[in-house]
Order: structure tokens, then sequence, then C-alpha cells
């Protein structure tokens, strides 16, 4: 760190002549500033694992010395196992991620490094939590009687039409 000094300078004046004194100034005072590293807990994933939705990073920003939050820097990442090795997803460093269908099957990591106001930077943390971004499916489309057409296709839920159906092929 650089090293910074208070000076105390006190310049009398008078009314009368002469009316400016001599400059006096005080001893060279050290200050020293510890600027303590922030840090992130309690890192996570919210939000749903679906084709097309957004999950976001969340995480509380605690600081030692009560300094707000400056720019902290964001990470994602997938992996093909929970406990695995995940590499980073480039050009994606802000707090959500929209889910594309490269991610299907994978698990996915948010890491957050957190930055004060004043460019103090703190250890970065990885969420706790992977979640297992939901499989773009079989390629299978299910109908049947009972279903309905807001359903997703799939055997579980079916879609009511063939019209549908079609529709979501054409889609795809």
């Amino acid at each position: 760190s650089q090293d910074r000094y208070l000076i105390f300078e006190v310049t009398p004046v008078s009314t009368e002549n002469p009316t400016d004194g001599i400059p006096v100034r005080s001893q060279r005072i050290p200050v020293k500033s510890e600027n303590g590293a922030p840090a992130a807990i309690n890192v996570r994933i919210e939000g749903e694992t679906t084709l097309g939705s957004i999950l976001e990073g969340k995480y509380e920003y605690s600081d030692p010395d009560g300094d707000p939050e400056g720019e902290s820097v964001y990470k994602w990442y997938t992996g093909d196992a929970e406990d695995g090795d995940f590499e980073e997803i480039p050009s994606q460093n802000t707090k959500t991620l929209e889910i594309v269908k490269e991610y299907a099957g994978k698990y996915i990591r948010f890491e957050v490094t957190p930055k004060d106001a004043f460019d103090g930077v703190g250890t970065a943390v990885k969420s706790g939590n992977a979640p297992r971004v939901e499989s773009a499916g079989t390629g299978e489309l299910h109908v049947a009687l009972n279903g309905d057409d807001n359903n997703d296709g799939s055997l579980s839920s079916p879609f009511a039409s063939l019209e549908k159906a079609r529709d979501t092929i054409r889609a795809l």
C-alpha cells in the first residue's frame, strides 16, 4: 500500500499590520488505512433449469470496513457431473444466465469475486448448489385424449392435439 501522511498547517491572520503571519506546519503524521477484503457468502443459484428460463446468481455481500459493493466479477460454469470438473462459459459475466440448448444435461455453477467500491478484492466463491439443466428431450412428443395443449408434450404431460405437436416441431 502507498504511504500517506497528514500535515496540518496554520497561517495566522491579524487585523493589524502585518496582516499575514508566517505559516506553521505540524509534523508529518503517518495515516494507515487497511482496506479489508470484502466477502461473498451464501452463494447460490435460483431459478428454473428449463430451456429459455433465466437462472440468477445470488449472494450476500459483506465488507469488514462497511464499504459499499463495487463492480464484483461474475462467472458461470458448466460440467458433466455435479462433483466433477467445470468449464467457464465464455462471455457470461452477469448475475443472470439464460438456459440454452447447449446446456441441456449439464450442471451449472455460479461464481462471484466480490469487490468493494475502493478496489478491495475478496476471494472468488462458487455456488454450493449445481443444478442440472433439464434435457432437451428425447425428440418425442406425445398426444393423448386427456392431454392439454399447455403441457410440454412429454409422456407424463402430453398435448391434447396433433396441431399443437406439429406447431411445436415446427418451432424447433
